[in-house]
């Protein structure tokens, strides 16, 4: 463990959507609002608004799909939800929920405590332990593995755990030698882990 290959930070595309038939209210201190968001990136984003708005209403779910049931059964107002989901939300609902606004972030990164593992390419024939199955997570990962010529699946195993905190958990036990992982979460490994053995390159 004394290398580590830290690559490609990709922009993490998240959104805000809310339910059309919410009416057309104005959201006033006086309203409260029942929002739901994601453990990790999503809700740090939300901490501004959650000392802004003390009397709304929140809801933090470990997973998307956590939340795609409250908000089609108008359980919460506004979510914040990878962008994939939520043009299939808007599509499903024939535009009952929409699109407020899309947030870039950059957090993901790629670490892996593999000696022999100095870049992307160097992954082929690793299990990389990863979060995010089926959202924007995926496909960012997907593409930078094609874009240094490997197959997920094929060429690199990637093995998908419900939640990122289970990833990063994973990770600090040693269970897992590579992983795509997200900020905060991110931090936190690399805080955790022995210093010396997972420099940033």
């Amino acid at each position: 463990m004394k290398k580590i290959a830290t690559l490609v930070l990709f922009c993490f595309a998240l959104l805000f959507a809310f339910a059309g038939c919410a009416g057309t209210e104005d959201a006033t201190d006086d309203v409260s609002i029942r929002i739901a968001t994601l453990k990790g990136p999503t809700g740090m984003g939300m901490a501004k608004l959650m000392e802004m708005r003390p009397n709304d209403t929140y809801t933090i779910e470990g997973a998307p799909d956590s939340i795609v049931g409250k908000l089609t059964t108008g359980e919460v107002d506004i979510a914040a939800l990878p962008t994939n989901l939520a043009a299939a939300l808007y599509n499903k609902t024939e535009g009952d929920l929409q699109i407020a606004a899309v947030n870039t972030l950059g957090v993901l990164y790629i670490l892996s405590a593999e000696d022999e593992v100095k870049t992307v390419a160097d992954l082929a024939g690793k299990t990389i332990i990863a979060s995010g199955q089926g959202t924007t997570a995926q496909y960012i990962l997907e593409h930078i593995l094609t874009a240094n010529g490997l197959t997920a699946g094929e060429d690199v195993e990637v093995d998908y755990r419900s939640e990122h905190s289970e990833v990063a958990s994973l990770v600090l036990a040693g269970e897992g030698r590579s992983t795509f992982l997200p900020e905060p979460f991110v931090t936190s490994v690399l805080q955790k882990a022995i210093p010396s053995a997972w420099p940033w390159i």
